[in-house]
Parts: C-alpha cells; structure tokens; sequence
C-alpha cells in the first residue's frame, strides 16, 4: 500500500523569515595629502578638504618650482608679467577666502551701520586683513624672493581657514561647502600657474633646440697644427 507524505503546516513547522543582508556604506573619503588634492582638483575630480589643509603650504608648493626656475632662466626678467598675473590672482584667492573665514564676524561688527556705510567698512576689515600685493622687481625675479612675499600674503588666512574646515559640513550634507569654495577660490591661481609652467617649458625647450643645431665652429689653423704635432 503507497502512503503519501504529509507535508507539515506552517504552523507545525513555520519557515524561518529570509533575512536580508545590510550593506553598511561608509561615506567616509580617504584622507590625501595636499600634493594628491592638487592633481585632483586640476582635474576637476572631488576633494573633501579637512583641517590638516594648509593654505600657506598650498601656494607654497605652487609657486616654489616656479621661482626656482625663472631665477636659472637666462632672462628671469622674461616672466614679470605672467608673475604679476599669479600674484594677483594669489591676492583674489586670499580675499575670497578671509571673505570665507571672516564673513560672520565682520557681518556682527558691522550690524549697527547703514547699508552704505556697512559695505565699506567690510570692504576696509577684508582688505586690511588679506593686506597688498607685493611689488615683485628684477631683483626678486633673478633671487626668488617673490615666493616667500606670496607666501606671507596667505599666512594670516591659513589658520582661520584650517579652523573652518575643521568644523564644517561635508559636501554631501550642503548645496555648496567650505571645500568646493576654497577650491573654487584656487582655480585662477591653478591657471596662472600652470601658464607659467608651460611657458617656461617652451623656452627651456627652444634654448635646447638652439643648441643642438647650433652649428660646430671650425677648429683654427693653430688647433689643427697642435692635433699634428706641430710647435711653433
């Protein structure tokens, strides 16, 4: 006689529910160094910007392989206008940033004042603070002693702005943050950088050309007569 197999109810023997398996996604970016958060940001990749950010090394580092090769160039004098150039926009990222750092506190001093009167003395507490343009001459030209006037420029920024970084949301967490706008504030100096570097290559790359065509010189009659062995 076939018997058939019962097949338990779920009440007899319920299936254990399926349980899924929760991915945990870390929104934690890797820490780069400033060196690797440069070539990032030329290529227009994302960066999350912390308080280890130094501004001060930042143009330090774009400008110090700049200086020591206009001061071997033959002709420093060569590159005066392109210099002017990075240290103008070294002095606009410096304003746009104390702007940054500084905005709610100049905003508290100046709450008081009429509109008119409110503009101007913020314009006067951001330009005291980001201080002039240095006059860059020949001389710092041919010595490289305009890196370290740029450098200066930053220094009062640096610290204020490593502080707001610290504490500042996460790109994710904001339409526009502290990050993308110190980034956005070095665009024009990535630029006249890189403008510079490129002009330098070309002309260490015509002086290479010019020497290597350049053509031999005729020994004189008195080398030849030397080569033979022949004194005088």
């Amino acid at each position: 006689m076939l018997t058939m197999k019962r097949t338990p109810s779920a009440e007899e023997h319920p299936m254990k529910p399926f349980r899924r398996r929760r991915l945990e996604l870390s929104t934690e970016r890797p820490k780069l160094e400033q060196h690797a958060q440069r070539l990032r940001r030329r290529r227009w990749l994302p960066n999350v910007l912390r308080a280890e950010f130094s501004l001060s090394d930042e143009i330090s580092a774009i400008v110090a392989p700049l200086t020591a090769r206009i001061a071997h160039d033959p002709v420093p004098r060569a590159y005066a206008e392109m210099v002017d150039e990075l240290a103008d926009a070294v002095l606009g990222c410096v304003r746009e940033l104390d702007h940054l750092t500084g905005n709610g506190d100049d905003q508290r001093r100046t709450a008081h004042l009429s509109e008119e009167d409110r503009r101007r003395a913020l314009d006067l507490l951001r330009s005291h603070r980001a201080g002039q343009r240095p006059e860059i001459t020949e001389a710092d030209l041919a010595s490289g002693a305009w890196a370290e006037a740029l450098v200066e420029l930053a220094a009062p920024v640096s610290g204020p702005l490593s502080d707001l970084l610290g504490r500042a949301l996460p790109p994710e967490k904001v339409d526009v943050s502290v990050s993308e706008s110190v980034e956005a504030a070095l665009r024009e100096v990535d630029r006249r950088a890189l403008s510079l570097e490129r002009r330098l290559d070309r002309r260490a790359a015509d002086r290479e050309l010019f020497h290597s065509t350049r053509p031999v010189p005729a020994p004189s009659v008195e080398d030849q007569l030397e080569e033979l062995g022949v004194t005088s």
